[in-house]
């Protein structure tokens, strides 16, 4: 549940809570004290009239019986005969507003007169004030106690876990994923999924650290093996000349390899220049790129574009080397006369490019071929890093890509571009 919803409730729940304490205590305490008081008044007004009435008959007259009452009581009254007529009457507003009062009817010597008594009286209501105050500041040290327990596993706690988690991780201990509750716990699995990305990028750069030593141990040891032989032994100019040769292309492999992988922490690193490009003009591009060069080594380059006049959102140097790469590597296993397909078409928002020739294809595993440093030939003259920089560049169009042997016997790649990134 997330954190703004739970407060939501939690200070909801307390609100609630707090109301239903207050008229619990109201309605058990405080009510039965204001009730008893009342009918404690209220009996005493009661009494008071029919002392009032049993004055009216040991008296002579009405006024007799009113001053014989008034003598021993501070009772307000107020009389009026059956006519309407007021025959006494001692109360003001005040009294009829704020005191105790009884109203009779009574028959005295055959005429009715209407008697209304007014007792006064209070009820000890700071008393009730001051109880009902300590009970809720009682109430209220108890929900500050709940807020700091709560907040203190519901927040505290958690946040002190990923605390813990990254100073256990300075200390090479990995942190734990835990049972998602709140977004308080989702910072600790997203801080678990971090690691775990970190943790996988540092074993690919010391894969890629040991693969490189590895690529380039071969090179510079034959290098070092022929300079010595030109240096130290006397050699007749064509052995020198063909050992010099040997160690110009070992020189050349170091560099294919050293661009290689610049070129591979360049893609991983940098960002895409979109621009808007015809179909027609990619495929112009493309043909005029390798069209010539690939028919030097009989290879035919068959371009196949739907929708030519269609125009896609990409970055076209970007788009240019995974080309380069893809064909680079199918001019790599066709042996002899070949042939490398190029074909688009659009499928709903996407651009899907397959690149197939008819060269030896692979048993490997196809699903590896993207990774970094893999490569299937067992001399390691090529780094591997070619179709994982491929990779790169079409996930960063939003595409997708994969290779499978076709039906030509060689290997197809097909990527795809997201023409809405």
């Amino acid at each position: 549940m997330k954190i703004k919803k739970t407060a939501f409730i939690f200070v909801l729940a307390i609100i609630i809570f707090n109301i239903a304490l207050i008229v619990f205590y109201f309605r058990l305490f405080i009510y039965p004290r204001i009730k008893e008081e009342t009918n404690k008044f209220q009996n005493k007004v009661n009494d008071n009239i029919i002392e009032l009435i049993d004055d009216f008959d040991e008296s002579d007259s009405i006024i007799d019986a009113i001053k014989k009452y008034q003598k021993d009581h501070s009772s307000s009254l107020y009389i009026e005969d059956e006519d309407g007529r007021i025959i006494y009457n001692n109360a003001d507003i005040w009294d009829i507003r704020t005191n105790y009062y009884i109203s009779r009817l009574v028959n005295i010597d055959g005429t009715s007169y209407l008697i209304k008594l007014f007792e006064p009286g209070s009820l000890d209501i700071f008393k009730s004030i001051n109880s009902l105050a300590f009970f809720e500041i009682m109430v209220v040290l108890i929900i500050i106690s709940i807020i700091f327990l709560v907040t203190r596993f519901k927040l505290l706690k958690p946040i002190e876990n990923v605390q813990k988690s990254i100073k256990n991780y300075k200390f090479g201990i990995k942190p734990k994923k835990i049972k998602e509750k709140t977004e308080l716990d989702l910072i600790q699995n997203e801080f678990v999924d971090l690691v775990d990305s970190l943790e996988d990028e540092k074993s690919n750069q010391r894969r890629i650290i040991s693969s490189i030593s590895h690529d380039i141990k071969t090179p510079i040891t034959s290098i070092i093996g022929y300079s010595d032989r030109i240096i130290n032994s006397k050699l007749d100019k064509k052995t020198k000349d063909k050992y010099i040769n040997i160690i110009y292309q070992k020189a050349l492999v170091l560099k294919d390899l050293s661009d290689e992988f610049e070129d591979y922490l360049y893609e991983k690193n940098s960002s895409l220049n979109v621009e808007c490009v015809r179909l027609s003009d990619l495929k112009d591009m493309i043909n005029l790129d390798y069209k010539i060069d690939l028919n030097d080594k009989n290879i035919d380059l068959v371009l196949d574009f739907k929708n030519i006049n269609d125009f896609i959102y990409i970055d076209i140097n970007k788009i240019k080397r995974v080309f380069s790469n893809i064909i680079g590597n199918s001019v790599r296993y066709i042996d002899g006369d070949g042939i490398i397909n190029i074909s688009v078409k659009k499928i709903k928002d996407y651009y899907q490019f397959d690149v197939s020739d008819n060269g030896s294809g692979t048993k490997e595993d196809l699903s590896k071929i993207f990774e970094p440093l893999y490569t299937t030939d067992k001399s390691r003259k090529i780094s591997g890093l070619g179709l994982s920089i491929c990779k790169e560049i079409v996930l960063s169009h939003g595409g997708i890509i994969s290779a499978y042997n076709n039906e030509m016997g060689g290997l197809t790649i097909r990527f795809t571009i997201n023409n809405k990134i």
